[in-house]
């Protein structure tokens, strides 16, 4: 989330909108440069998981979810083709 970071965007990544309204607008101008980036920095073959979200929080979640699960799968079966090469001591 670095450059979110360096953008003061990280808050609506990971936090809900405020109630007050001069904050919740411009909360809601930062969900929409944020939402600009996510599209600007995902392939085109990923816009699918997040071409229906709403809010970058929603669009955010959702990268999570399928890589981060992909990503566990891929080590566990990395691991056992390891395992399947190295003998046994």
């Amino acid at each position: 989330m670095g450059h979110f970071e360096n953008l003061n965007l990280e808050e609506v990544l990971t936090g809900l909108p405020p109630t007050e309204n001069a904050a919740k607008m411009e909360f809601f101008k930062k969900d929409r440069k944020a939402r600009d980036k996510l599209v600007s920095f995902v392939s085109n073959d990923c816009l699918g998981y997040i071409r229906e979200k709403q809010t970058a929080k929603e669009m955010w979640e959702s990268l999570k979810d399928v890589f981060a699960k992909k990503s566990i799968v891929n080590q566990v079966l990395l691991r056992k083709q390891i395992m399947n090469f190295i003998p046994l001591l």
